[in-house]
Parts: structure tokens; C-alpha cells; sequence
């Protein structure tokens, strides 16, 4: 008997095969709009959370160091001075404000008319209360603008640091500083265009005796 032998030649169903790479091919075109949905919001969330980061840091720096410039002349220009130099690489621009107040504590809200647009025009409302600093205050301040006599010329009348009850006897004042920072995404993915990033550390001004 002799061995049978089996031809050989092309697949006997081609269109199906064909037809399998092509439904493959379809849902990958239909899930590749959330693939990339989710790498741009991973990217973009995370540079927030790396902006957030930094925002967090200067400010914990620049709280510390109103606080330990105490009543001071000179302490809104140093804690500025601090958060400047530790938002690093932020982009000014991108700085809406940074207030300086008097929280009611334990309640850390600053007074509502310290987050208005003309509070930030005049540097500051609600006299003891609060000095508002716009992006470009914050990052070129001029020592000269925190000295003197506590009136309109100082940057910091609002709420002067020399009127910062620092005496032991009574209780210090409380100090607290908000910085609000916009983050605008790259991508374009997100409908709402960008994020704002806001902040708060309250304190106590460091004690400097019954004087």
C-alpha cells in the first residue's frame, strides 16, 4: 500500500484571517483615545503633584521665617525672599498671590475681603488684617518697601509686622500665609484648561519678651 500524500497550498479560509487582523486592528483604533487619555492624565496629574510639592515647601519656608522675624520690620520682605527662592523653577506668572494675615484661629481662613481682586490691586484690605503680594511683589521685593513709619508708603500697612503682638505676656499673635498658584495642563486633554493650587500654614509669631 502505497503512503497517501497530502497537498499542501494556501490556508483554506484567507478572508477570515483577514478579517481577524482587521476587528484586531478596528478595537485597537477604538481603545487608543484612552490609552493616551490616561498616559496625558498621569503626566499631567503628576506635574501637579510635583507643582503642589513645591508650592508646599515654600511655603512652609516662608511661614517659618515670619514667624521667627517676628515683629520685625523687615519680616513680610524676608518671607517673601523665602518662597521666591524656594518655588524654584514655578513661573511667576503663574503666581496669582501670596497673603500674609491674621488668621482667627483656630479657624485659618484668611477675612473674605483679603481674596478679592481689589485687595490684591491695593496690596491688602481689612486694616490688621492682612497684606495681599501679587507675583510681582513676590519675586522682586524691595527691602526699602518694609521700612519706615507704619503708613500707605510701606507694602506691608495693611497689617504692619511692627504691630505684631510679640509679647509673651497676653499671648503672641498668630501668623498664617496663603499662597494660590495656577497650574495650566499642556496637554489639552482636560476641558477646564487648568488647576488652582492653594495653600495654607498657620503659626505663632515667635515671643520677644514683655516688650
Amino acid at each position: 500500500m502505497r503512503p497517501q500524500r497530502t497537498a499542501s497550498g494556501p490556508s483554506p479560509h484567507p478572508r477570515s484571517r483577514r478579517g481577524e487582523d482587521g476587528a484586531i486592528f478596528t478595537e485597537f483604533l477604538i481603545i487608543l483615545p484612552l490609552l493616551l487619555a490616561m498616559v496625558f492624565g498621569i503626566v499631567e496629574f503628576g506635574m501637579v503633584f510635583d507643582k503642589s510639592l513645591t508650592v508646599s515647601n515654600a511655603l512652609r519656608s516662608g511661614t517659618r521665617v515670619v514667624s521667627g522675624a517676628s515683629s520685625d520690620t523687615d519680616a513680610d520682605f524676608l518671607a517673601l525672599q523665602a518662597i521666591s527662592s524656594s518655588l524654584g523653577e514655578v513661573d511667576p506668572a503663574s503666581v496669582d498671590r501670596v497673603i500674609i494675615y491674621k488668621p482667627a484661629i483656630p479657624n485659618a481662613e484668611p477675612h473674605p475681603n483679603c481674596l478679592t481682586a481689589g485687595a490684591l490691586a491695593a496690596g491688602g484690605d481689612v486694616t490688621g488684617q492682612c497684606n495681599v503680594y501679587d507675583s510681582a511683589e513676590l519675586f522682586a521685593p524691595n527691602a526699602a518697601d518694609f521700612t519706615g513709619p507704619c503708613d500707605p508708603s510701606r507694602h506691608d500697612h495693611h497689617w504692619c509686622a511692627t504691630s505684631r503682638d510679640a509679647k509673651t505676656t497676653g499671648g503672641v499673635d498668630p501668623i498664617a500665609i496663603r499662597v494660590i498658584v495656577e497650574h495650566e495642563f499642556i496637554t489639552g486633554i482636560f476641558p477646564w484648561g487648568n488647576v488652582t493650587i492653594t495653600d495654607t500654614l498657620v503659626m505663632r509669631v515667635e515671643p520677644r519678651g514683655n516688650v
